[in-house]
C-alpha cells in the first residue's frame, strides 16, 4: 500500500517538458473588421478588393466615381449616374446590402451613407449576374453613422425662462432726489413676483406711488396653488 502511494506521488510530481511552441497570428485589418460585421455568406469572400469607408469622408460623387482607377481591370465609362461597367469582357453584377439591384440604385446613394464596398473577381457565386464578378455595397448601420459634414450645425441659444424677474422702475418719493422733479409717466405703477397673503383674512397689502396722470387703475393678479392650478383676476378701480 505504501509502495503504491509512493508511485502515485512520483507520477503526480513528475514535470513534463514540452517543446517550444510558436503561435503566429495576424491582427485583423480595419477592412476585415468592418467586412466581418457587414458581409455574410458568399459575400464574406476575400477574392477581390475591399474598401472600408466607415472612417473615411470621400469627396466623390457616388460609388462608381470612387471605384474609378481603384480596381485593376474594372472599366467604368459613360455617364457617372448610369455608367457602363465592364470587367474581363462582361458586366459585373451590382448588389446593395447583399441584394441584386440595378446600377442606378447604387449610383443614387450618397457616399456619406456607404460603409463598405467589395469588388469580387469573376466568377462570383453569391447571386445572379456574377459570372463577370460583382460590386457589392453596404450602407451604414446605426453605430457607423456619421453626421453630414455639410449640414448646418445647431447654434447654441440661451433663452430666458420663467425664473427671469423683470423689474419695473418704482420711485420712492419720500426721499428727495433731483430726478423726482421730472414728469412721472410710468405705465406700470406696481409689480411684484411674489405677494404674501394672510392665511386668515386672505388679503395682502401693497404700497406704491402713482404717476402724474393716472386716475383709474387696472389690477391684474395671477397665481398658482400647491396643486399647480392657475388663476387670474383682472379688475379696474
Amino acid at each position: 500500500m505504501m509502495e503504491g502511494n509512493s508511485v502515485n506521488r512520483m507520477i503526480t510530481n513528475r514535470t513534463i517538458q514540452l517543446k517550444t511552441v510558436d503561435v503566429n497570428a495576424k491582427k485583423p485589418t480595419a477592412e476585415q473588421t468592418t467586412a466581418s460585421r457587414y458581409a455574410s455568406g458568399m459575400f464574406s469572400s476575400d477574392n477581390g478588393y475591399t474598401f472600408d469607408l466607415t472612417n473615411e469622408t470621400p469627396t466623390n460623387f457616388n460609388v462608381f466615381q470612387y471605384l474609378q482607377a481603384r480596381v485593376p481591370g474594372l472599366q467604368i465609362t459613360g455617364d457617372i449616374n448610369n455608367p457602363q461597367l465592364s470587367w474581363r469582357g462582361g458586366a459585373p453584377g451590382v448588389f446593395l446590402d447583399q441584394m441584386p439591384v440595378d446600377i442606378q440604385s447604387v449610383a443614387n446613394i450618397p457616399m456619406a451613407d456607404v460603409a463598405l464596398i467589395k469588388v469580387f473577381r469573376p466568377p462570383f457565386m453569391g447571386g445572379f449576374g456574377g459570372a463577370n464578378g460583382a460590386i457589392a455595397v453596404w450602407t451604414r448601420r446605426g453605430g457607423d453613422s456619421r453626421p453630414d459634414p455639410n449640414a448646418k450645425k445647431l447654434e447654441l441659444l440661451k433663452k430666458g425662462g420663467y425664473r427671469i424677474i423683470k423689474e419695473f422702475y418704482a420711485p420712492d418719493y419720500s426721499v428727495k432726489k433731483a430726478q423726482h422733479e421730472l414728469p412721472d409717466k410710468r405705465l406700470t405703477l406696481f409689480w411684484s413676483p411674489s405677494l404674501v397673503v394672510d392665511t386668515i383674512s386672505h388679503t395682502t397689502r401693497m404700497i406704491f406711488y402713482n404717476n402724474d396722470q393716472t386716475k383709474n387703475f387696472r389690477v391684474v393678479v395671477e397665481s398658482m396653488d400647491q396643486y399647480g392650478r392657475v388663476g387670474r383676476v383682472e379688475k379696474y378701480f
